[in-house]
């Protein structure tokens, strides 16, 4: 998601560091802080249980919630909730970034419209920047593929 909105915001800002030295800090923040944050959450909430290697969400005994004659060893509120939140912040997540992915396409697609109608100078400085925001339109699609 943030890699897709920095490129999309480097892309229509020309790639102009004061402004996007704006949202630079705003955007790692989101990256640690909203994992971190649910995950705290869910601890706090003992929606986490152990496993060998990694830890998962999930009831402890596993489907215990489904099944009266199994007692779970934590007493859930809301871990049905919980999930339904954790799927909606991922399925936000696709949506956002795959939009911005394709207005990144048409974004740089427009620009070379516009940039064949310029002469001389002009057309030179605008090829170097339809150069950088191509690649940087290309990587923002390998990026969101790759997720």
């Amino acid at each position: 998601l943030t890699l897709s909105l920095f490129s999309f915001l480097a892309i229509r800002n020309d790639f102009k560091e004061k402004i996007l030295r704006k949202f630079e800090f705003w955007l790692h923040a989101f990256v640690y802080i909203m994992p971190l944050a649910m995950a705290c959450i869910a601890v706090k909430q003992g929606f986490i249980n152990p496993a060998i290697n990694n830890c998962f969400l999930a009831t402890v005994p596993l489907g215990c919630m489904r099944n009266d004659s199994i007692e779970c060893l934590h007493k859930y509120t809301g871990f049905g909730r919980w999930v339904q939140v954790y799927r909606a912040y991922l399925c936000f997540t696709l949506i956002v970034a795959l939009s911005l992915t394709i207005s990144l396409y048409f974004s740089v697609k427009r620009k070379e419209e516009k940039n064949k109608r310029l002469r001389g100078k002009n057309k030179r400085r605008e090829n170097a920047r339809k150069f950088k925001s191509r690649i940087i339109a290309t990587q923002a699609g390998l990026y969101f593929g790759a997720f």
